[in-house]
């Protein structure tokens, strides 16, 4: 696929892999094409960028990916702008932040943060904020100094964007995802000059990526991707991605599931005769993240709809309700992790993120799945489940799911389920078995490792002598937590 467009502007902020080489891919891709395309990285000159981490201060990783980025695009005659940064510039927007942060005491007022030219910036800062602390439950009273650098940050990417715009005069502006603060900026900078993005992400697998025109996570848009991509002729794609996923093979990201016992049940579900509705939770801090694209006026949060279903379960005789925590919460910050563990319905059963109960086995012996978003829900219409969704999903609008609005919609599908037709479930399986493009100078070893033009960007003398150190601690760990 080519980027409609003969002047290409590629910027970049983050360096996580393998985005920072899909990025050096669209720029060799481009190049091949006759494209005029520039490169333009502009992390070094910023008050934070979202993929730091604490060990950066000791060994700047990033900065190191940067510099054998551009050493190999230079070889290739890729054109790289000046992306630096002035103190002064740098001052200027810090100050900025925090007179637009004085007056936010939740997340919510950093959400409503706006500028005529960038109205969704709060959304942006918050965004990154949730997903760097692993936590739904920000705040500006707690994070106050992360929460004004990243806006900082994201006003900064958004006048350097504009500069370059102005400046190289391109006919596309190519970011990652476009969901983050400094991502977020660099969409909003495009859309400010008239001038058309296209975001790029992972694709099916380590093999491919994505190139987006609308935005990535909102589910109108990837719906309708799924909804082109269709043809009939893809039903076996369709089977292969959820032979795949309860198979627990690694496509596209990690699979959660693989620690779990093939069909271990909770002994209560074995011997309680009831019928069990089997609720699939998901991460908050990931649904907080993305924004207000998923939110449902019915049912606005999580906690809203499990206090739904489970009055409205505990008020049918002969019906139980069993709640199955997403497995990747027990990665999650420790407020998160502990609302999950306190939460409390008489009666029913909770199954923890750390039990190696089966989520398939759970799902064969629902009487009907719940979920607030989980792929588990358009799973459950493939493997023949009756699915009722409580939140907003990427496959809501496919037919493959019940979108109850009120408990009596909600009491009213339970007592007579209905299996949804498969073929919005193939549809959305075809999709995410196959979409993307094929990398041509990238190689991928795994989800988060491999090489471009032959060089592993994180491969030199001193990475190596950092990943032996860490292999060494980890033995040492290891051979200590054995002892004791």
């Amino acid at each position: 696929m080519k980027i409609h467009g003969q002047r290409l502007l590629i910027v970049e902020t983050i360096t996580w892999k393998p985005h920072i080489e899909t990025a050096m891919e669209i720029a060799l891709c481009a190049q091949d094409n006759g494209q005029e395309v520039r490169y333009l990285n502009i992390r070094c000159g910023l008050t934070v960028v979202e993929d730091r981490l604490p060990v950066h201060t000791l060994y700047d990783l990033p900065r190191k990916r940067i510099g054998r980025a551009r050493k190999l695009l230079a070889k290739r005659g890729v054109q790289m702008p000046d992306g630096s940064i002035s103190a002064d510039h740098r001052r200027r927007r810090s100050a900025q932040a925090v007179r637009m942060l004085a007056g936010c005491t939740t997340l919510e007022d950093v959400t409503r943060l706006s500028l005529e030219e960038f109205p969704d910036i709060g959304w942006g800062v918050a965004s990154s904020a949730i997903s760097m602390l692993r936590d739904p439950y920000v705040t500006p009273l707690r994070h106050r100094r992360l929460l004004v650098n990243l806006l900082a940050a994201s006003l900064l990417v958004f006048d350097k964007t504009i500069e370059a715009i102005r400046d190289l005069q391109p006919e596309v502006v190519v970011l990652f995802n476009g969901r983050f603060a400094t991502t977020r900026a660099v969409q909003r900078a495009a859309d400010s000059c008239g001038v058309r993005w296209t975001a790029h992400e992972r694709g099916c697998d380590k093999n491919h990526y994505w190139l987006a025109t609308g935005q990535i996570h909102n589910p109108e848009y990837f719906q309708k991707c799924i909804r082109e991509a269709w043809s009939p002729d893809k039903q076996q794609a369709g089977h292969d991605f959820y032979r795949h996923r309860r198979g627990r093979i690694e496509r596209d990201w990690h699979s959660y599931t693989s620690s779990q016992t093939s069909g271990r049940l909770p002994a209560q579900l074995r011997d309680d005769r009831r019928r069990w509705i089997v609720y699939f939770s998901s991460s908050e801090d990931e649904y907080a993240a993305i924004g207000d694209t998923y939110f449902n006026p019915s049912f606005p949060t999580q906690g809203d709809a499990i206090r739904a279903l489970a009055e409205t379960v505990n008020a049918m005789p002969g019906y139980a309700l069993c709640v199955r925590v997403h497995p990747h919460i027990a990665r999650k910050s420790e407020k998160e992790q502990e609302y999950w563990r306190s939460l409390q319905l008489p009666g029913n059963l909770v199954v923890g993120p750390d039990e190696d109960i089966d989520s398939y086995a759970l799902l064969e012996h629902a009487h009907a799945v719940c979920t607030y978003g989980s792929t588990v829900g358009v799973e459950a219409t493939y493997w023949g489940k009756p699915s009722m969704l409580l939140g907003r999903a990427i496959y809501d609008v496919l037919d493959v799911c019940c979108c109850p609005t009120s408990r009596e919609d909600i009491r009213s599908f339970l007592e007579n389920p209905t299996v949804f037709p498969i073929e919005g479930a193939l549809m959305y399986g075809a999709f995410s078995e196959s979409f993307g493009i094929p990398y041509r100078y990238y190689q991928a070893e795994n989800l988060h490792r491999g090489r471009i033009l032959g060089v592993d960007l994180d491969d030199g003398f001193d990475t190596r002598i950092l990943r032996s150190l860490a292999r060494l601690f980890r033995i040492r760990r290891f051979q200590n937590a054995a002892v004791t």
